[in-house]
């Protein structure tokens, strides 16, 4: 790790002992870094798209006006979503308001991690235009699979055993001795360790990128988000600042609606409805 101009910012060329190392993955399907080409391709499907869209309209089961012609189509707006997936678009649109950079600071990367059930979206954003996202295969079932090993249970037995086994207090949760939570406690801790090398991956492959900014901090949403001291066990996996986002800091919220719980499995929802 190097700070930038002594700033509180990080380049994460190297994994370190914490996280052991791992080879950069190639570019795959699911990662996006040329937003350039979006405009491009914005102007191509504006030409190519009213002459297409007939006939693939009349071509789908859900399009409901089968007895009736299409005779042309015209394409009125194009919404430009930085050339990538829709889940992570809505993710840093509820995370941030649009700025430069992220946090106040022009030349860091706004870095959002949504952690799902089977899998977590990663995205990266100079605080406009998403320039780099993929999905990652690991998620809160992941947990829930290594402590069914360790304790020998069905891994949806141990969901609620998963929240109330704190990663960085050494509690005992009832039923368990705390020989048991300690294990309980180690076999989780090595699950997150894999998930720390793929984000640790993901920004090595995005810092080795022409013009990429510095990463100020990592931001959690996603249900297992909430899971206590998460946030800071990839902290000290990965060295730099990792914290829950809140999905509503952008949102009036009414007194009536209180708290939900795990408001972070809304991120990306909330996302998608709010209007910039």
């Amino acid at each position: 790790m190097k700070r930038k101009k002594n700033q509180r910012l990080y380049r994460v060329w190297e994994a370190t002992d914490r996280v052991w190392e791992s080879p950069l993955k190639e570019a795959r399907e699911d990662v996006v870094s040329a937003p350039q080409q979006a405009t491009e391709t914005y102007h191509e499907l504006r030409m190519t798209l009213p002459a297409l869209l007939p006939r693939y309209l009349a071509s789908q089961r859900w399009f409901g006006g089968k007895a009736r012609q299409i005779r042309s189509a015209e394409i009125t707006d194009l919404v430009p979503m930085g050339n990538t997936h829709l889940e992570a678009f809505a993710l840093l649109r509820a995370l941030q308001a649009p700025q430069e950079g992220a946090g106040g600071n022009a030349e860091a990367a706004l870095v959002a991690v949504a952690i799902g059930h089977e899998r977590s979206t990663f995205a990266v954003s100079d605080g406009r235009t998403c320039e780099f996202t993929r999905v990652l295969d690991w998620g809160g079932s992941q947990l829930n699979v290594a402590l069914a090993r360790t304790l020998d249970a069905a891994p949806s037995e141990v969901e609620e055993l998963k929240r109330s086994l704190p990663l960085n207090v050494a509690t005992v949760p009832d039923g368990l001795s705390p020989e048991r939570a300690a294990q309980a406690r180690d076999a989780m801790i090595r699950t997150i360790q894999v998930f720390a090398r793929e984000l640790v991956s993901s920004l090595q492959f995005y810092q080795n990128q022409p013009g990429s900014l510095g990463i100020g901090e990592i931001v959690l949403s996603g249900g297992t988000a909430h899971l206590a001291g998460l946030a800071e066990e990839l902290e000290r996996l990965i060295g730099v600042r990792v914290r829950v986002g809140d999905p509503l800091a952008r949102m009036k919220v009414s007194k009536k609606v209180g708290e939900p719980d795990q408001i972070g499995s809304l991120a990306v929802a909330i996302g998608l409805g709010i209007e910039d």
